[in-house]
């Protein structure tokens, strides 16, 4: 029964880390640190990892092979290991969090965006607008509008043109249910308030006002403690399943001694002949 809980949770753990890499893993890009991305990477081999094993370990039991149990146990001590080993990483990436985050989240912005040189530069710029736009955060501080006017996104504008838009369209309200943007026009370039004139009293309700450091901290902060939350529980019921492990190798070994000590009594016969 342990071996069905330990498969259902390697399950869990591959379609978190696969829903993770496809879905969020941009914002590696954005805070400038590999962390979450290899994080991500690291859920996914161990889901398949656990699966595997889960499906030896239904080998082991069918076939009742000590030497299978054996492999099966050392494999799930190194599992074990390997579970203890990223839930370091997870506190260290934590703590790099709160200390670096804003520092390099303004930097991408204001060095990278819009920058299309190299690869990298273009994936930052998407991955901004991404988060941006999934997060409805703008910027990396609150009210921080002005930061787009150092990045190249705003430098490259052509200066010929009237009015120049003032945060990217990432920045912009938009409506859940059809995806649109709610008012473009009143979004990037009015003057009368925010974001082009950020010090008045009116209010733009087609911009985002929250930066996106508190955003994507808090998203980050929450998905690590899923993580850590499923973590945990497939750490309990691992145990579990390595002391099933252990009681079923003395149940092997007691059938193995009772099977030669029945050959020992066979034998004593014909010993006697």
């Amino acid at each position: 029964m342990c071996i069905y809980f330990l498969q259902v949770a390697g399950i869990a753990i591959f379609a978190v880390g696969v829903w993770t890499a496809a879905d969020k893993v941009y914002i590696s890009d954005v805070v400038d640190n590999n962390s979450f991305e290899a994080a991500a990477y690291l859920i996914i081999i161990a889901g398949i990892i656990v699966i595997g094993v889960c499906i030896l370990g239904f080998i082991s039991l069918a076939k009742e092979k000590k030497i299978l149990v054996i492999v099966y146990f050392a494999i799930w001590i190194l599992i074990f290991l390997f579970l203890m080993v990223g839930g370091i990483l997870a506190v260290v990436f934590r703590a790099e969090l709160e200390s670096g985050m804003k520092d390099a989240m303004k930097k991408t912005l204001t060095e990278l965006y819009g920058h299309t040189s190299t690869a990298g530069q273009r994936d930052t710029t998407t991955a901004w607008n991404r988060m941006q736009h999934d997060l409805r955060c703008c910027a990396v501080d609150n009210d921080d509008w002005g930061t787009y006017k150092f990045t190249q996104w705003y430098l490259s504008q052509d200066d010929r043109l009237r009015e120049k838009p003032f945060v990217p369209a990432s920045c912009c309200v938009y409506d859940e249910r059809s995806g649109a943007i709610n008012d473009q026009d009143k979004c990037q370039y009015w003057q009368l308030g925010p974001p082009g004139n950020p010090f008045t009293q009116f209010k733009n309700t087609a911009l985002y006002y929250q930066g996106c450091y508190e955003a994507a901290k808090n998203f980050i902060m929450d998905s690590s403690e899923a993580i850590v939350a499923v973590g945990f529980a497939f750490g309990l019921t691992l145990i579990f399943g390595m002391v099933f492990t252990v009681l079923f190798l003395r149940h092997i070994g007691n059938i193995d001694d009772e099977e030669i000590r029945r050959r020992q009594r066979s034998k004593t016969p014909n010993d006697g002949l």
